[in-house]
C-alpha cells in the first residue's frame, strides 16, 4: 500500500487551492460588476469546501 504519494498529492492540492482563494479574494476587492462578485464569492465558497473535505486526517 502506497499512501505517501496520496498524502503529498493532497497537500499540494490544498496549497494550490489556498493560493486560488487568495487570488479570488484580491479580485473580489477590485471587482465592480455585481455578477462577477457573485461568481467570485461562489468560487471562494467552493474552494473552502474542497479544502475542508480534503484535509489530511
Amino acid at each position: 500500500m502506497k499512501q505517501h504519494g496520496k498524502r503529498l498529492r493532497q497537500e499540494g492540492a490544498i496549497k494550490r487551492t489556498e493560493a486560488s482563494i487568495l487570488a479570488y479574494e484580491e479580485k473580489l476587492k477590485s471587482c465592480e460588476d455585481d455578477n462577477e462578485k457573485k461568481l467570485l464569492k461562489k468560487k471562494i465558497e467552493r474552494a473552502q469546501t474542497t479544502i475542508k473535505n480534503t484535509k489530511v486526517k
